[in-house]
């Protein structure tokens, strides 16, 4: 494989696995959507999401309980429950069996952190990168395919990084920002798997032709993109985020900066594949400064080891542990 054809073949590659893990995504919304429209009616799809809603019309006032009104409710109620006696068996049989699925996938073993579901999804991911990075290729000879499946993936690390994610809101409720951050996590392992693999193959088929590897542009970016992520890498660990998370967010965030810069230089086809880690940054931003209120606040010293905050006309849209 030529590097002229590798530059016509890896691309299709790309746009293949951009095609697998969108269709992926759009099953699991697709999966999602009937719990969506649930929560939608119940009016617990998007309580909180852009932020704390300021009760004008009742001044923070609760609503009295009418006694008349809880007797209907508990009418309806009781109507429903008959209504769903009388679904067919095998209604209830479908939904039993998606419950239990459900249940299996909740299942983790302790300390890895991971449940079983969590667990699916990184093996298929790790398997559609590998089978597009392989297939019909020598990456002895040109590893640029690898190179190209990592800039792939810079969509899908952005696309669950972000805490205001798109994919969040239509899941719906109990999928929030930190049950979807693993996704995140393990597609940027991947990215640098398929980074090095690149970089690495390069390196070696440098040396055994004696070609000097740092000196021109593309060698020389190429190189400093390499050990950009390196460092992004070995910051974003465990222990470098439990103990020193400034530390590593400040370098999160600026190493990605020099990794755009650098894989500009290196290659004019990763241009392509910054525009959409930038669009789902900018979202983000944009539904943080939506959710943003100042209010005056009303502080109490209940003891020496509590303090009751008060803030007038907001009263809706709170979330656990806001």
């Amino acid at each position: 494989l030529q590097p002229s054809s590798s530059y016509l073949i890896d691309p299709e590659w790309q746009t293949k696995f951009s095609i697998i893990w969108a269709s992926c995504l759009g099953a699991s919304l697709l999966f999602a959507a009937p719990r969506l429209v649930r929560s939608i009616r119940a009016g617990r799809a998007f309580t909180g999401f852009f932020g704390i809603k300021e009760d004008w019309e009742r001044s923070g006032k609760y609503e009295v309980v009418d006694s008349r009104r809880t007797s209907t409710t508990t009418s309806k109620n009781n109507s429903t429950r008959k209504s769903y006696s009388s679904t067919s068996t095998l209604m209830r049989t479908v939904e039993g069996t998606i419950s239990a699925m459900r249940s299996v996938a909740l299942w983790s073993l302790p300390g890895l952190g991971l449940n079983a579901g969590q667990i699916f999804v990184i093996l298929a991911y790790l398997v559609i990168v590998l089978i597009c990075i392989i297939m019909d290729s020598q990456l002895v000879n040109n590893s640029n395919r690898a190179g190209f499946l990592a800039l792939a993936q810079l969509p899908v690390v952005f696309l669950f990084s972000t805490k205001n994610s798109i994919v969040s809101l239509l899941l719906g409720p109990g999928h929030g920002y930190e049950k979807l951050n693993y996704i995140h996590r393990w597609s940027g392992r991947c990215l640098f798997l398929g980074a090095v693999v690149h970089g690495s193959l390069w390196i070696r088929n440098h040396l055994q032709y004696n070609i000097q590897i740092i000196g021109a542009q593309k060698e020389t970016s190429g190189v400093a993109a390499l050990g950009v992520l390196c460092g992004i890498v070995l910051t974003s660990l465990r222990p470098v985020r439990k103990w020193f998370w400034d530390f590593f967010w400040v370098v999160h965030v600026l190493g990605f900066v020099a990794f755009f810069i650098t894989i500009c230089y290196h290659t004019i086809y990763a241009t392509p594949w910054i525009f959409p880690p930038l669009a789902f940054y900018a979202a983000d931003m944009l539904m943080r400064m939506l959710r943003v209120r100042i209010k005056d606040a009303t502080l109490t010293a209940v003891d020496s080891n509590m303090t009751l905050i008060r803030v007038q006309d907001c009263d809706t849209n709170w979330i656990a542990g806001q």
